[in-house]
């Protein structure tokens, strides 16, 4: 719960703050886990997770009781960290008996709270849940997959209102569950290769370096895992593409230099037997 408290209250501040438009974009938030969070239509779900988005879909996170939802940050903790909540630490803080805001407040202080359906503010200390996340599953393997990939990175939370093609700035709870609720039969209908077994499911991470020389773009298993000599097709907003090759870390890098005048750029990884295809994009 902690984990989609943190991903609703996330998704929710930038619309209200108005973030992007603010800077002249036409969108309310991107779907680059970069920058926001990843919205993969179609994409399979659990239903025990659809069912607590459902159940605190109108909740959020707020700091000394303000109105506006809190910047909740987060990062799986393992592969990326971050001034915010872990996403695996939290795994670790639920086992020890921590309910939601305890784990919530030990990430973002004790001046927080939860508003419940936007008014009352609501303190879920009845109920604990401990989690048990193993590291061989199929899928959700890792926190990340549990929570950003399961809620389809807010395809649960937020779903087409706030994904990079939105125009709208509200958040209707009627877009929860329909089509992101892949899980109802299996989690391997639609997701099959010719011969019959699973396809591994795939996540295209990119960010800009630090130092700004660079784009770096990564293709990772479900489970974290590089996945080396794969192509990428990279469209620029200049209407070129072309088609990189991932290296021994699964990952291609775009120097700068070469990109001047560009603002953003869409990548996509189109699958193969082993693994299902994936894309992404970034702003620059």
């Amino acid at each position: 719960k902690a984990n989609i408290y943190a991903i609703i209250s996330f998704a929710m501040n930038r619309i209200y703050n108005e973030w992007y438009r603010s800077k002249g974009y036409n969108f309310d938030i991107t779907a680059s886990p970069s920058y926001d969070q990843k919205y993969t239509e179609n994409r399979s779900t659990y239903e025990i997770i659809d069912n607590i988005v459902d159940e605190i879909f109108d909740n959020y996170v707020v700091k000394n009781n303000q109105i506006q939802p809190y910047f909740t940050r987060y990062c799986d903790g393992r592969v990326t960290t971050c001034d915010g909540l872990s996403q695996w630490g939290s795994v670790s803080l639920a086992n020890q008996g921590k309910n939601p805001l305890q784990i919530l407040k030990y990430y973002y202080g004790n001046d927080i709270s939860i508003k419940y359906d936007g008014n009352d503010t609501y303190n879920p200390s009845e109920t604990t849940i401990t989690v048990i996340i193993e590291e061989n599953n199929t899928h959700n393997s890792t926190v990340n997959d549990t929570v950003n990939n399961t809620v389809n990175d807010t395809e649960n939370v937020t779903k087409n209102n706030i994904h990079n093609d939105s125009n709208n700035n509200s958040i209707e709870q009627n877009n929860i569950s329909s089509n992101s609720s892949a899980n109802r039969t299996d989690d391997t209908v639609g997701n099959t290769s010719n011969n019959g077994h699973r396809k591994i499911n795939t996540t295209i991470k990119s960010e800009v370096a630090e130092d700004n020389s660079s784009v770096e773009i990564q293709l990772i298993s479900e489970d974290n895992k590089a996945i080396s000599g794969e192509n990428i097709i990279i469209k620029l907003d200049n209407g070129t593409e072309i088609t990189e090759k991932t290296d021994n870390n699964g990952i291609i890098r775009l120097n700068m230099d070469d990109l001047s005048g560009i603002d953003k750029m869409e990548f996509e990884f189109l699958g193969n037997d082993d693994y299902s295809s994936t894309d992404d994009y970034i702003i620059i």
